[in-house]
């Protein structure tokens, strides 16, 4: 049974990219997960790069990247991907909830 990848709203206009700059070990590894995720299209690989640049650990935060390799894992059925996914969304439904609402309030102050 394939699941439905939740529809995921245009992000803001796609900054430009954010350099990369890590040390030779870690740049080694990043070198060697992209490869798998991009040229062998391995489902695991996109799932970490996703995570990697949604948390912002040692990558730059760059949402974009995050969902297009989740997307990719999750189409191919990487559950943890699908998670990831759904999880992301709903935290943005949350912020642009808390942005309407403060909007809202400040809207009504003005009146």
């Amino acid at each position: 049974m394939k699941k439905e990848i939740p529809s995921q709203k245009p992000l803001t206009q796609k900054p430009s990219p954010k350099p990369i700059v890590l040390n030779e070990k870690d740049q080694e590894i990043y070198n060697a997960i992209k490869q798998k995720a991009d040229i062998e299209n391995d489902p695991t690989a996109q799932y970490l790069l996703g995570c990697a640049f949604l948390k912002a650990d040692k990558l730059p935060k760059d949402e974009h990247l995050a969902v297009h390799y989740l997307k990719k894992s999750a189409e191919q059925g990487f559950q943890k991907a699908f998670d990831a996914l759904v999880i992301f969304a709903n935290e943005l439904e949350k912020e642009v909830s808390l942005k309407n609402s403060k909007n809202k309030i400040v809207k009504d102050k003005e009146k």
